[in-house]
């Protein structure tokens, strides 16, 4: 008998459905992606990310989720897109 993969969500728990560990990663890196300028090149358990010089930096998740709802949050344009 062949065992699903399982992967991790955000919130620690485990799913078998490749499509929603992405999409519930992605709802945490993205808003900081476009708001930061910045492109995700990994998650689990950190959240990975490279600026547009190429240096990277890793974020934990629980971090990040706050930095999300703070841009959620935000009325101002950030100044790189100025």
């Amino acid at each position: 008998m062949k065992t699903k993969e399982k992967f991790r969500l955000p919130n620690g728990e485990y799913t078998t459905s490749s499509k929603k560990m992405s999409k519930e990663w992605a709802s945490i890196y993205e808003p900081i992606c476009k708001h930061f300028g910045v492109t995700v090149i990994g998650y689990d358990p950190k959240i990975l990310f490279r600026d547009r010089h190429n240096h990277t930096f890793d974020i934990p998740v629980d971090i990040a989720i706050g930095i999300k709802e703070l841009i959620e949050n935000v009325t101002y344009e950030p100044a790189y897109a100025k």
